[in-house]
């Protein structure tokens, strides 16, 4: 399995960790600006593991501020960004250095709030993918729900490039 370093202890990024979960990753990192934050999502994650569809799991959780090295290191094969700020604050780019050289970033923002993420990436060669995927499939499947009909995902992903 691969390893994981999630950014952020929100909703989305309790989602993200369950799915990485259920995708058999040997080790999950959650990282938050709280330590408590993060130890709250990682929980989330055991709880995930323990069902008996999962693997094994490795979980570690840190402070943005803490050492990467000290606190679960890496190196780490995927970034997921699931903060809600499109600015990277120092302490955070401690956690990019963590990461191994080939770990591709994903950010959940997207378009102009995932821009500083983008040009990190890019700064250190690492492909990188935004949250506009994640949004249009969000928005199929509240489409579909709401409407019993399938989504016309051509027409909503020309619609969010046009936006």
């Amino acid at each position: 399995g691969r390893r994981a370093l999630v950014l952020g202890a929100g909703g989305a990024a309790r989602s993200v960790v369950s799915s990485i979960v259920s995708l058999g990753a040997s080790a999950i990192g959650v990282v938050s600006r709280t330590e408590k934050h993060a130890a709250d999502v990682a929980a989330l994650a055991a709880r995930a593991a323990a069902r008996p569809a999962a693997g094994r799991v490795k979980l570690s959780h840190a402070a943005l501020a803490d050492e990467p090295a000290a606190r679960g290191g890496g190196p780490w094969d995927l970034l997921v960004r699931a903060l809600a700020t499109d600015t990277i604050a120092e302490e955070e780019d401690l956690w990019w250095r963590s990461l191994a050289p080939s770990a591709p970033v994903r950010d959940l923002n997207y378009a102009e709030r995932a821009r500083e993420t983008r040009a990190r990436a890019a700064a250190y060669g690492r492909r990188f993918e935004d949250g506009i995927s994640l949004l249009l499939h969000q928005g199929a499947a509240s489409f579909e729900f709401w409407t019993r009909a399938r989504a016309p995902l051509a027409a909503m992903k020309a619609a969010l490039g046009a936006a």
